[in-house]
């Protein structure tokens, strides 16, 4: 009689312990699990990261290419870039101030007096705002919808300007009309005119 509640006692010791380890293998089965699902999320975030990356680096390259267009059609900046005050004195003088950056200057037309900021892939000029960030007026006949576009080279330290093809011409101070997507370059102070010298910009630090 006296061994029986002591068998009984042992076999439930032995029950306890069986469902104590059931238990420890049920939870490390589920870390298991966790672990490696978190593994492949991370390996999936990390390549998604990876081919961001590389999209972005074929964007650059692809808008870099020698000899083409630097300022794509599709490529238009999400700035818009509004006037910021009248046309400064002339490089050299007296009252002339330093400006942040690469502007470009109306001195003559539609724009005459307005001061625009250059950057990202250049101010795009035309009547279609859709494209443009210098919108001409709709009446403005003389300047096509995507006439031309200025931009800056932050490397070589130039302005560069590209005629879109437009009917009436782009053109520099000597009188040279530019021949439709070649890059020109241009130096701080150079001009330039839309339209057979209707309208007339500077490009200045």
């Amino acid at each position: 009689m006296g061994t029986l509640p002591l068998l009984a006692a042992l076999g439930l010791g032995i029950a306890i312990a069986a469902i104590a380890v059931i238990g420890f293998l049920h939870m490390t089965l589920k870390g298991r699990r966790f672990l490696d699902l978190s593994e492949e999320e991370a390996s999936g975030a990390e390549a998604a990261d990876r081919t961001e990356t590389n999209e972005v680096a074929s964007l650059a390259a692809g808008s870099s290419e020698a000899g083409g267009d630097p300022f794509d059609a599709e490529g238009v900046s999400a700035d818009r870039t509004m006037p910021i005050g009248r046309i400064p004195p002339p490089i050299g003088s007296a009252d002339s101030v330093a400006l942040d950056g690469p502007r470009l200057y109306g001195l003559g037309g539609e724009f005459a007096g307005a001061s625009f900021r250059i950057r990202g892939q250049g101010l795009r000029m035309g009547r279609d705002p859709e494209m443009c960030q210098i919108v001409f007026p709709a009446d403005s006949g003389e300047v096509s919808r995507r006439h031309c576009t200025v931009g800056f080279d932050e490397e070589a330290r130039i302005f560069l300007l590209v005629d879109h093809g437009s009917s009436n011409g782009t053109f520099l101070n000597d009188g040279r009309r530019l021949e439709p997507g070649v890059p020109y370059r241009l130096l701080p102070g150079d001009r330039f005119a839309l339209s057979g010298g209707k309208h007339w910009f500077e490009v200045r630090f």
